[in-house]
């Protein structure tokens, strides 16, 4: 319990003022959130007189055998906690004031909701009592230093981000997640392990479901466990009580009234949808959340579901931001009522996770997003929500796990997660002053400046395939695997894509093909399976030709991804006789063989889902910074009228980005070794005896290698960029030279080039290879790690393969 004293509460200033003007004052909030210590911080400093609980058998059978008598004994002001126990209080101190002309000062606490149904089912209390909720602790005020309260609530409606101050997340950013606010589970237990917190919080809540926290309050603990973790296992999802009725086995008026009970006990939240539809309940269009994210982590991770999961990251992040703002709800100077928006119309869907509306009617809506990089296609929903409602609307914000607040418009932000935590990523109020009205879209942040850029439309991707693997025993299922990657897009990096597949997709056929340029300059990809069967079907090939070839008349070759879904022969053959096979060694491709064979359940399945769409997402996103161009250094379009480049000026813009190429390789490859020597080194000082060792071990193992692992994934990043603008001008000279004949490229290009290829080759991959497929089987503390080696793999062999073809083209 003293680790806590040392955290100051911001709702202690509000609360003091309430006491000083308000006869009675009503703190709820879910048990061991900290209302105790309150009390006593309370008691302290002199605001109440004395202190009574109802869990003191004695004071309860006092008060209970003549509440208003006991009442009148007690000293002023005076505070009593857990006083839902005492049904018949509010009632009884209804009375007193009545007798002392309001002139009581009391604090009532309690983990359930107090006095709301004593007098036929209204308050006895009302318009003589104020109520404030105690919610878990904020990270604001975790980490507060000096800074004093502060609320970002009011710095969502009326502060301006500081863009261009990059804070990191600090390492264990999801591990703070998943322990939640509660100080008994945060604070108290910090030295716990993951494990061990998540056992004792699955007794703290069957010891709330058993304790006779509400009495007269009749309920069965079993069915109230059970709708407690569907509703948990779900964190802001949609209330379906259909679903949880069927799944559980009862009648949907009864999930109802144990949903009830579960806020009432401070369980769980609803959040109403701001659009109500006609002819539904407010509950049927609510989404639910745990009052805690600790909560929905003790139950999604004892079915070993983990952090790197899509669903789970996403639903966790979004549980972890709503309970952040609904802390700061509790001191903020903005009066403020939360809600989410959800509205069909014309047969589209559009929604946003979070709006906030103040007391003028000003609304600001939020949208979570489990990814460091936020696109101006995140803003969809939150554009759709301004459309509807004018005026009203007053600012847009994406938080995401980035460094840095971005303004895309003047009302609209991509925040960065610690925005809600740290007040100096604000502006000052009088900063803010002036700052308001200048905001203008951030000129180097790499995003889209709404004004001059235009946004491009929705991403297609169309996947071209061989029906005849689709249907056989051997080939897989790869339109399953082609659907999980664009839930990916959506559940990790808030990518909403349209997806074609020619089974059931009317436009991927013949007339794609006529237009194709025109779909190149807009958002249009193409994922090929590559099969021996797909190399040899004539319409598969077809497919690939036809839009590679397009994509490098508009200078977009990275608009393809090709996924190695079975290896055909003829792909790493020293003798290259088929220009398709050409082709595709020259591009980026990645190698997702495992995928066909692993059950789609496995952490090897979800880790190739999650690798193709965090590819996918990079492309996207670099067609969307530069819509027009892949680069300035790039063989760009050309202006109409004006002549297209000719070989000298590929081959200067081959010799301005070796330089930058030979560089971010050189890093890329570094941080790559180090990831491999660290792992090898960190797993050889653990020596684990029994399971509880071995699991300790790998906790430490995934967090000694999260710094390496993010070093490597960022210069992996920077590297690719470059090396898919080096491919594009020489493979765009390599024709250049073809049409020329006999004249000879550059010598001292050969060899630069044959030696990046032999510095790629002489990697050890294939062992590396190996360890990182079975990283994910031993803890799923290294799926990142596992992740991260896979990803590096495939991006080093790609690169040597395109390197090779290059020279053997050339060389011919």
């Amino acid at each position: 319990m003293m680790a806590i004293m040392h955290i100051q509460r911001f709702l202690q200033p509000t609360l003091i003022e309430q006491i000083e003007t308000t006869p009675v004052v009503i703190v709820e909030g879910a048990r061991a959130v900290g209302k105790t210590w309150l009390l006593r911080e309370l008691k302290n400093a002199n605001f109440v007189s004395a202190s009574f609980t109802m869990t003191d058998p004695t004071q309860l059978a006092a008060a209970s055998e003549n509440p208003l008598a006991w009442l009148r004994s007690l000293p002023r002001p005076f505070a009593i906690d857990e006083a839902q126990l005492l049904p018949e209080l509010p009632v009884a101190l209804k009375a007193l004031l009545d007798e002392t002309d309001e002139s009581v000062r009391c604090v009532l606490t309690g983990s359930a909701a107090i006095g709301q149904t004593g007098l036929g089912g209204t308050d006895p209390l009302a318009r003589r009592a104020s109520r404030l909720t105690l919610e878990p602790l904020s990270e604001a005020e975790i980490t507060a230093a000096e800074s004093g309260p502060w609320s970002v609530v009011d710095q969502l409606f009326d502060g301006i981000p500081q863009t261009g101050l990059s804070v990191p997340l600090p390492l264990n950013w999801e591990e703070r997640i998943i322990r939640g606010g509660l100080p008994r589970y945060r604070i108290m237990n910090a030295e716990r392990s993951t494990a061990t917190l998540h056992r004792q919080i699955g007794q703290d809540i069957r010891s709330l479901l058993t304790d006779d926290v509400m009495p007269e309050e009749r309920m069965d603990s079993r069915i109230a466990h059970d709708v407690l973790t569907h509703l948990l296992m779900h964190p802001g999802g949609e209330l379906n009580t259909t679903a949880i009725a069927r799944s559980i086995g009862i009648d949907v008026r009864t999930v109802n009234r144990y949903i009830d009970i579960l806020e009432r006990r401070f369980l769980v939240d609803e959040l109403p949808n701001f659009h109500r539809p006609s002819k539904k309940s407010v509950r049927s269009t609510a989404k639910c959340y745990p009052a805690d994210s600790a909560l929905s982590g003790s139950v999604l991770f004892a079915t070993d579901r983990t952090m790197a999961e899509a669903s789970t990251r996403g639903g966790m992040l979004e549980a972890h931001v709503v309970q952040q703002i609904k802390a700061h709800l509790g001191w903020a100077e903005t009066t403020v009522t939360l809600s989410h928006w959800r509205e069909n119309k014309n047969g589209r869907t559009s929604e946003v996770d979070l709006v906030l509306q103040d007391a003028r009617g000003r609304l600001v809506a939020i949208e979570i997003k489990a990814s460091g990089v936020v696109s101006s296609s995140h803003f969809r929903g939150i554009r759709a929500f301004k459309n509807y409602y004018g005026d009203r609307f007053h600012r847009g914000f994406v938080i995401g796990t980035g460094e840095q607040a971005v303004a895309f418009d003047d009302d609209l932000w991509a925040l960065p997660l610690n925005a809600l935590s740290q007040i100096q990523l604000w502006h000052s109020p009088e900063e803010a002053s002036v700052q308001s009205s200048a905001v203008v879209p951030h000129p180097s942040s790499g995003f889209q400046e709404v004004d001059t850029v235009p946004v491009l439309e929705e991403a297609k991707i169309f996947v071209s395939y061989s029906h005849q693997d689709q249907e056989s025993s051997t080939g897989g299922d790869i339109r399953q695997f082609a659907t999980d990657v664009v839930d990916a897009l959506e559940g990790i990096h808030g990518r909403t894509v349209q997806l074609f597949l020619d089974v059931k997709d009317v436009r991927w056929g013949d007339d794609l093909w006529s237009r194709l340029d025109d779909e190149l300059q807009a958002s249009t990809f193409l994922v090929p399976f590559i099969t021996p069967r797909y190399l040899k079907s004539e319409g598969c090939r077809r497919e690939f030709t036809s839009f590679s070839e397009a994509a490098q008349r508009n200078g977009s070759e990275q608009l393809l991804l090709p996924l190695i879904w079975i290896t055909p022969p003829t792909l790493h053959s020293e003798t290259l006789t088929d220009p398709i096979v050409e082709r595709l060694q020259a591009t980026l491709h990645l190698d997702v063989t495992a995928a066909r064979r692993a059950d789609r359940g496995s952490a090897d399945y979800a880790n190739l889902v999650e690798v193709v769409a965090e590819n996918l997402e990079k492309i996207i996103v670099d067609r969307e910074s530069t819509p027009e161009a892949a680069n300035d250094l790039s063989a760009d379009q050309q202006p109409e009228g004006e002549p297209e480049p000719g070989l000298d000026e590929y081959l200067a813009n081959v010799e301005e980005l070796m330089p930058q190429a030979e560089r971010t390789l050189s890093t890329f490859l570094e941080n790559f070794t180090d990831l491999a020597d660290e792992l090898q080194n960190t797993i050889g000082r653990f020596q684990a005896q029994n399971p509880t060792q071995l699991r300790a071990s790998m906790v430490l193992v995934g967090n000694t290698l999260k710094e390496p692992n993010e070093r490597l994934t960022v210069s992996a990043r920077a590297a690719i960029t470059t090396w898919d603008h080096l491919m594009t001008n020489l493979n765009r000279s390599l024709s250049l030279y073809s049409d020329i004949g006999s004249q000879e490229a550059p010598q001292d290009l050969m060899e630069t080039l044959r030696s990046m290829a032999n510095q790629l080759e002489e990697m050890d991959t294939a062992e590396l290879e190996g360890i990182a497929h079975q990283m994910p089987k031993m803890s799923s503390k290294l799926v990142p790690t596992s992740k991260a080696l896979l990803s590096a793999v495939g991006t080093i062999r790609s690169m040597e393969a395109s390197l090779r073809s290059w020279l053997s083209a050339i060389e011919d």
